[in-house]
């Protein structure tokens, strides 16, 4: 179906209309599909657009424990130093989760943890 639309011209970059504007990225990102993120990311689609539930599609697939993932973000210029408002940072985003493996590509990749002065929660 991703084929299809993109052999259409669909935007790569498009957010969905609905209430979390998020991109088809975020979307197989936050859903584990890493075939369709290769996909998405040769055709253009930006790595780190922010927007939808987990900001952008490195902190989904952190989120969801989505290793490969992860890796294939990483690989292809994701940020490992992202933010957002609801977790810290990706480094609590994966410890909440118990993402160990995760943890440590993000570490490798310059991730630093940072403290927590407004008491948000991290998961």
């Amino acid at each position: 179906m991703v084929e299809r639309l993109l052999a259409a011209n669909a935007n790569v970059n498009a957010a969905a209309a609905n209430y979390d504007r998020r991109t088809a990225l975020q979307a197989a990102s936050a859903t584990g599909h890493d075939a369709v993120v290769s996909l998405l990311l040769d055709k253009g689609a930006h790595v780190d657009t922010l927007g939808a539930q987990y900001g952008s599609a490195l902190q989904a697939a952190v989120k969801g424990g989505h290793e490969k993932v992860t890796q294939t973000l990483l690989f292809r210029g994701a940020g490992a130093q992202f933010e957002h408002e609801q977790w810290i940072n990706l480094l609590h985003a994966a410890a909440a989760g118990g993402h160990t493996r995760i943890l440590r590509l993000l570490i490798d990749r310059g991730a630093l943890p940072k403290s927590n002065p407004k008491n948000r929660n991290p998961c």
